[in-house]
């Protein structure tokens, strides 16, 4: 189990490159039409504010816009021009809060965005959403991985409590049951990819739903949950992970380690990215004794590219380069991770899961030929050549 979690880093920065916000940490609440997004905003915003955390909302733009008349429907854009009105305001919205939120003194701040770029996918075809990113200079992984350091996806009442769905909390809802789980589905699949996605299905009362959702939002903050469990498996390494038949997203992922600064820390660097645009990051994990028991205390943030070919020429010799590429995956209203192991070696396929509470209960996807559970695996053993698989 790993302790708490602290991130470094804010992912809000409104423009392609490395000029990132590294003070606030920014969070992304989504989900499908009736999901349950604005009392989930409130809710997040009162918990946090209690624990002394300065709380910035961005509101939705594509809702603003179309409460003020700006809407493809009225005739008066097209589809095109409206879809680029709504990036344009997502990114100068998320700047301005960026901004402000770096005046105040409060040691604790945290930007939470009602829904965020990667969003328009779900409403458009990918084509016409890979030239809107261009026309603002922007790929996909600047959109997904480098704006925001969590993602939480709130299942639409649609699936599973489709007695509460309704148009009551949004003035322009117009998708019946039908298209709401299609809305669902497609919003969930445009964010695949990004390195820390959260599914809060409807599997509860509401109640219950949004208590899922503050326990995973302290997790990703730093805050002290009841329980935080990873689940990792072998997977037979002739299976071609190209060959799932659900959606994924294919990640790229290079992993060093560098000399130990302390006897009971690690640090990594890693480049994480696909189609050629790349993020960075740095990461020092540190074991502390809490209670009688050890626990490790993670501390992430992002880098140049720059500052990771210089940290990368330093890497420790002693640790092999870890190279592998990550399919990931929604199945059963969980995420899954399966990477593909090129380096140190290439006969080695692992799927992951995390889950934040002991009732979560994990079913391997009946298309992935399990070989059986791994307890002790780790990058860092991998790359130290001291792990016995």
């Amino acid at each position: 189990m790993r302790g708490i979690v602290k991130r470094e880093s804010a992912l809000c920065h409104p423009f392609q490159g490395d000029h990132v916000n590294t003070e606030i940490p920014c969070l992304a609440i989504t989900g499908g039409p009736c999901g349950g997004k604005t009392t989930s905003l409130c809710y997040i915003e009162e918990k946090l504010r209690d624990r002394g955390y300065a709380v910035f909302v961005v509101k939705e733009s594509a809702t603003e816009l179309m409460t003020s008349g700006v809407t493809p429907s009225s005739g008066l854009f097209s589809e095109h021009e409206f879809q680029s009105f709504v990036l344009r305001r997502i990114l100068e919205t998320e700047a301005f809060y960026k901004t402000a939120a770096r005046l105040p003194k409060s040691s604790k701040k945290v930007i939470i965005c009602d829904r965020g770029v990667m969003d328009g996918l779900a409403y458009m075809n990918e084509t016409l959403f890979q030239r809107i990113l261009s026309e603002q200079g922007l790929s996909i992984v600047d959109a997904r991985d480098a704006r925001y350091d969590a993602v939480f996806h709130l299942r639409s009442a649609a699936l599973g409590a489709e007695a509460f769905y309704s148009s009551a909390t949004n003035a322009v809802r117009r998708e019946t049951p039908e298209e709401a789980r299609e809305k669902d589905e497609r919003t969930l699949a445009a964010w695949l990819g990004h390195p820390h996605v959260h599914v809060i299905d409807n599997s509860t009362d509401f109640d219950g739903k949004l208590k899922r959702l503050f326990q995973k939002v302290c997790f990703t903050l730093g805050i002290p949950v009841p329980m935080e469990i990873e689940r990792k498996f072998f997977v037979a390494k002739d299976f071609d992970p190209h060959t799932l038949p659900v959606p994924f997203q294919e990640i790229e992922i290079t992993q060093a380690y560098l000399p130990a600064s302390g006897h009971n820390e690690v640090e990594r660097i890693r480049k994480r990215g696909q189609d050629g645009a790349f993020v960075y990051y740095h990461t020092r994990k540190t074991r502390v004794a809490d209670a009688g028991a050890f626990r490790s205390i993670e501390v992430e943030r992002h880098i140049s590219r720059e500052e990771y070919e210089r940290l990368f020429a330093a890497r420790d010799p002693s640790h092999g380069v870890i190279k592998k590429s990550r399919f990931c995956f929604e199945w059963q209203n969980l995420y899954f991770e399966l990477d593909e192991f090129h380096a140190p070696r290439e006969d080695l396929r692992i799927l992951e899961v995390e889950l934040t509470d002991d009732g979560d209960s994990v079913i391997i996807p009946e298309f992935i030929p399990v070989l059986g559970e791994c307890r002790n695996f780790t990058n860092e053993g991998l790359a130290r050549g001291t792990l016995s698989l």
